[in-house]
């Protein structure tokens, strides 16, 4: 059985791998033009990166407040949100 350090520091270890993820997505978003697109994908990566960290904890019985279903599709048609066709695609990859 693990000890609590080797567990906590799994832990640790776990968050900081999803916030270096979301880290690398907003950097080469820095690199795009300021648009409402890149503003929504910034947007997502962050939600994202929240979600995953929310899940982490959850399963150590450390948060309650983990909904799987929060990070489902809130309107499957992207393009009728107003988005080009690139991150609308991108969304779609995203939320599947």
């Amino acid at each position: 059985m693990e000890t609590k350090e080797k567990k906590e520091e799994k832990i640790i270890n776990h968050i900081v791998k999803s916030i270096e993820k979301m880290d690398k997505h907003l950097d080469s978003i820095e690199q795009e033009e300021e648009t409402t697109q890149s503003r929504l994908k910034e947007w997502f990566f962050e939600k994202e990166t929240l979600y995953d960290i929310r899940h982490i904890l959850h399963e150590v019985d450390k948060y309650d407040g983990y909904n799987l279903k929060k990070l489902q599709p809130i309107d499957e048609n992207f393009l009728e949100l107003g988005l080009d066709s690139e991150t609308a695609s991108f969304m779609k990859d995203y939320f599947g």
